[in-house]
């Protein structure tokens, strides 16, 4: 698409071609995302208020936008730090006991759940749970999609808790009796 693009072409992205590259990606939670965007000989770190992986791609694409408008990439740098996490997108909800939770509940598109669980995987937290209630846009059986992301999320967090608003089965248990009792594999992936 580039070659015949008869216009200026910026790309993005993490490998050495792209026009903007985000190298020295930071991303563990609590820590916001953060990166150093490099174009050519100019480099900016770029720190957001965001949590989560997914989102480099984004901030490139709107640092991008910016250079391809005019706007120096310091100045769009300075921008992205401004800019709030999104409803139910990897926001953060605070509680006064010091106990925060990663809301990534928007859609739950059954592609974006394996990000979510990185996110929670690279967390430094003193405990990890996961809540994981009904996934949409898959292909297939949901029951066997359910079962296959209550395995994952269980690798990920100590205690995992699963549920399937279709027909209200509910799990809660330690992620090692999860991936292994029947009774708990069955509940977590009734739909």
């Amino acid at each position: 698409m580039a070659r015949r693009c008869r216009g200026r072409v910026i790309t993005y992205g993490l490998l050495s071609g792209a026009t903007l590259r985000a190298v020295d990606v930071r991303r563990a939670w609590p820590d916001r995302h953060s990166f150093t965007a490099e174009l050519g000989d100019e480099s900016v770190r770029v720190e957001t208020q965001l949590a989560g992986t997914y989102w480099v791609t984004s901030v490139l694409a709107a640092l991008a936008t910016g250079l391809a408008a005019g706007v120096p990439l310091s100045q769009s740098a300075d921008a992205v730090a401004g800019v709030a996490p999104f409803h139910a997108r990897m926001s953060p909800i605070e509680l006064p006991d010091g106990v925060t939770f990663l809301r990534d509940d928007w859609k739950a598109s059954a592609w974006g759940v394996p990000a979510a669980f990185e996110v929670v995987r690279a967390a430094r937290a003193a405990r990890k749970v996961i809540v994981l209630g009904t996934v949409s846009d898959y292909h297939g059986d949901a029951s066997r999609l359910h079962v296959r992301l209550a395995r994952e999320a269980g690798e990920v967090a100590p205690i995992t808790c699963a549920s399937s608003g279709r027909t209200g089965s509910r799990c809660c248990a330690p992620s090692a009796t999860m991936a292994t009792r029947p009774s708990a594999r069955s509940a977590a992936s009734a739909s």
